[in-house]
């Protein structure tokens, strides 16, 4: 055969492909790797209704939680969603980079309104902090018995100088 004919462009196709399959393969590895923790950690439990309910004392405590259940949701949902866009991403860099920059520009609005399943949550949290120890669903009694003395210890009132 001459040189430079199909023979001396098959190891750099092979080559090219075996790159492939290494940086895809690569990608893949830790969210595969993560997905069997989580299936570990789901499984382990002492049941899987536990990881969905309210912590701690106050009003619902042991309830399964509908913003925990939606965080639960939102969150394999957002990182099934961002590994897929991944590959994608990772895909197109290989044969046709210029792809690259619609493809992110328009998913990130997608992005944007999934993260909205994780308010529910978000506003629970910040409630539980805010609110006053003693009031109804705050997470426990004031000390002394008092109802409202005492605020979430996350959240101090200012300190006076004596006098």
């Amino acid at each position: 055969m001459a040189a430079g004919g199909p023979a001396a462009t098959a190891p750099t196709q092979v080559g090219e492909v075996v790159f492939h399959v290494v940086a895809i393969t690569l990608y893949n590895i830790p969210i595969m790797a993560v997905m069997g923790w989580v299936i570990w950690l789901i499984f382990r439990s002492d049941s899987f209704s536990e990881l969905l309910e309210e912590k701690g004392p106050g009003r619902g405590a042991g309830k399964r939680s509908y913003a925990r259940v939606t965080g639960f949701v939102g969150t394999v949902i957002l990182t099934s969603f961002f590994a897929s866009v991944g590959n994608v991403v990772l895909f197109q860099a290989m044969f046709d980079p210029g792809k690259i920059a619609a493809i992110v520009s328009g998913v990130g609005p997608l992005f944007l309104v999934g993260s909205a399943l994780f308010a529910p949550y978000a506003f629970n949290q910040l409630r539980s902090i805010f609110t006053p120890a003693g009031v109804a669903g705050s997470g426990g009694a004031a000390p002394g018995g008092g109802a409202g003395k005492a605020l979430n210890p996350l959240v101090r009132p200012p300190i006076r100088a004596p006098g």
